[in-house]
């Protein structure tokens, strides 16, 4: 979810309790009354406040609305973001504006609600659904491992794009292109697009006559970060 609203709001830590800059008068549509944001009590020490939203999200019937941070969260370096909460509302039936918690900024910090930028990450969940779990016979064990070894043995082989980051550490998007392949065409999608890759990169190994010339060989691909041990390929 976006901020909707012209008018910034900043939540301070201010002395052991949080502050609420914002200046709703300001606001051009008017429709601010400054409940939006509200500290739990007690305030002198809240912990956590809310956000009321203003909007109405009706989940679909037999799912509930769940909230949980934001994604931009975990990436921004300058510690602004705000916090949300996991929570579940039950909006099929519950007819509330939407409301939002988040946990409080620390001392010194503070949280920016600015017009554009998201705040919230919101999904839907079934309401109630149930989990067994099943012991992996040794047959499916031992083959997922296989086929873990043999993705990450061609994971550059499978992936269609690589890029480095400012240390030089590389990455590709082989998890992406695999999951394509099985929303496309299901395990056989994925089982081609696998053997496919191992098959480039057996084409792509000279072939080595001696010890000497293996070991040489194998210390050049770990040079190229093409070993299937070392850190050269993220897979995000």
């Amino acid at each position: 979810m976006l901020y909707q609203h012209e008018t910034e709001c900043q939540v301070i830590h201010d002395s052991g309790t949080i502050r609420f800059d914002f200046d709703f008068a300001r606001e051009p549509s008017g429709e601010l009354t400054g409940a939006e944001f509200i500290a739990f009590e007690p305030v002198q020490a809240a912990k956590y406040y809310l956000f009321n939203t203003l909007l109405d999200l009706q989940a679909p019937p037999g799912y509930v609305l769940r909230t949980e941070p934001h994604p931009r969260f975990f990436t921004e370096d300058s510690g602004t973001v705000p916090l949300a909460m996991i929570g579940h509302i039950q909006s099929a039936w519950y007819p509330r504006l939407l409301f939002v918690v988040f946990r409080a900024p620390g001392p010194g910090q503070r949280q920016v609600f600015r017009k554009g930028e998201p705040f919230v990450q919101i999904i839907f969940v079934p309401e109630r659904m149930k989990y067994e779990a099943t012991q992996m016979t040794p047959v499916e064990a031992a083959g997922r491992r296989e086929m873990e070894k043999t993705m990450q043995t061609a994971r550059s082989e499978i992936a269609e794009n690589r890029w480095s980051n400012p240390s030089g550490v590389q990455f590709n998007n082989h998890y992406k292109v695999m999951a394509r392949a099985v929303a496309w065409d299901g395990m056989p999608g994925l089982d081609k697009v696998v053997r496919d890759a191992v098959a480039r990169r057996e084409r792509s190994l000279p072939a080595a006559q001696t010890i000497s010339e293996g070991l040489a060989l194998g210390a050049g691909l770990l040079q190229e970060h093409r070993s299937y041990g070392g850190r050269g390929d993220g897979g995000l």
